[in-house]
C-alpha cells in the first residue's frame, strides 16, 4: 500500500489483517510507484515507513520492487524469507480477484499464496487521493450543488461546478468579469438577458460551451436526472464572489 498519506481506511485494514494472522508484514510502495501513479509522492518513503512501523498491529514493514505496478515483489520476497510459512496476501475493499495482477503471477510460479479480499471492510471508506484532492482544491457546498477553484491567475480563474438535478443558481450578473462555461457532464439550461433586455434560453450538453459577457443576467439550471458538471472560466479585473448582483 502507498500510505500517502495514511488514513482511517488503512488503519481498519491493518487491524483486520492482524486479526487474521500471527505475524503481519506490511509492504509500502516506493516513491517511484507514486510518481507513476499521481505525478509525485506527498510523503517520502522513509516518512511513510516510519509511521506504519510504529503501529501496534504491524510486526514488520518492508520495501519491495514494484516497477511492474504490482505487489508481486513483496509476495516473492516474503516467500523466500519464510519458505515454510502459510502466506496470506490481504487486499482492501476496492480489490477483487479479477482486478489484481498478483494472482496470475503467483499461479505462474506455483507460489502457495492464499488471497483474501474485503480486509478492513468491503466499502472504500477513504482514499489518500481523495484527501489530497480535497486539501488541494477544497469543495464549497451550495444549495444548488458545489464548486471548487481549480486554478487562478491575475485576471482569470478556473472553477469546477456541479449543479444537482432540479437545482439552479440564482439569477445574477457581474460588473467586472465575463464567464465561459464548458459542460463536461450532464445538461444545463441557461436563461440569458442582455443589458438591453433581449432574452434567450440556451440548452447545453457535454462538450458544448457558452460565453456569458459582463452585465448579462444569467440563470443556469440542471436539466435531467444527472448532475451537471461544468468547467467555468472567469476573465476580468475583479475576480471575487462579491461581484454578484442577484434579482431572485
Amino acid at each position: 500500500m502507498d500510505f500517502d498519506p495514511i488514513h482511517s481506511g488503512h488503519l481498519d485494514m491493518i487491524k483486520d489483517a492482524k486479526s487474521r494472522c500471527d505475524f503481519l508484514v506490511v509492504g509500502i510502495n516506493s516513491d517511484a510507484w507514486l510518481e507513476r501513479k499521481k505525478g509525485r509522492s506527498f510523503m517520502p518513503w522513509k516518512e511513510r515507513e516510519r509511521i506504519v512501523r510504529e503501529l501496534r498491529d504491524v510486526n514488520l514493514t518492508m520495501h519491495f520492487t514494484d516497477e511492474d505496478g504490482s505487489a508481486f515483489g513483496l509476495i516473492y520476497r516474503v516467500s523466500k524469507m519464510w519458505p515454510d510459512a502459510r502466506i496470506i496476501f490481504m487486499n482492501g475493499g476496492d480489490r477483487t480477484q479479477s482486478n489484481i495482477p498478483e494472482t496470475e503471477k503467483c499461479s505462474y510460479l506455483d507460489l502457495p499464496v492464499e488471497f483474501q479480499f474485503g480486509v478492513g471492510g468491503n466499502n472504500k471508506a477513504n482514499s489518500s487521493s481523495w484527501i489530497l484532492e480535497e486539501w488541494k482544491t477544497p469543495k464549497v457546498d451550495r444549495v444548488w450543488g458545489s464548486y471548487r477553484v481549480i486554478d487562478e491567475g491575475t485576471n482569470w480563474r478556473v472553477k469546477e461546478l456541479t449543479i444537482e438535478p432540479s437545482k439552479a443558481l440564482s439569477d445574477q450578473r457581474h460588473s467586472h468579469r465575463s464567464e465561459h462555461w464548458h459542460v463536461v457532464q450532464g445538461n444545463i439550461g441557461v436563461k440569458l438577458e442582455s443589458p438591453t433586455g433581449e432574452r434567450t434560453i440556451s440548452n447545453i450538453g457535454p462538450k458544448e460551451s457558452l460565453d456569458i459577457p459582463k452585465g448579462y443576467w444569467h440563470k443556469p439550471y440542471c436539466v435531467g436526472l444527472e448532475p451537471a458538471k461544468i468547467v467555468e472560466i472567469w476573465f476580468g479585473d475583479h475576480l471575487d464572489e462579491s461581484d454578484i448582483e442577484r434579482r431572485d
